[in-house]
């Protein structure tokens, strides 16, 4: 599990360089495997922020409901993260 974890956090700072660097299609599909890898792992607080992250990337790309799609999921998992 812990090497899935890491591989997520790599893969999400691989998205977040490219998203600086104006490469925001490779940033999109560095979230989608973060979040992939973040479920594999079990971390529904990994999973929120490849969300987030992925609503942003889309949103910036002007593909406005998939990022409207992927933030309404951030929002909603943000909400069963509260205890």
């Amino acid at each position: 599990m812990e090497d899935r974890l890491t591989t997520a956090n790599l893969q999400m700072g691989q998205g977040a360089s490219a998203f600086a660097e104006g490469n925001t299609d490779d940033a999109c599909d560095d979230f989608r495997s973060a979040l992939e890898s973040f479920r594999k792992a079990g971390d529904p607080a990994g999973e929120c922020e490849a969300l987030y992250n992925i609503a942003l990337a889309e949103f910036r790309l002007g593909r406005f409901a998939e990022a409207q799609t992927r933030a309404t999921e951030a929002f909603d998992s943000a909400l069963s993260l509260r205890h």
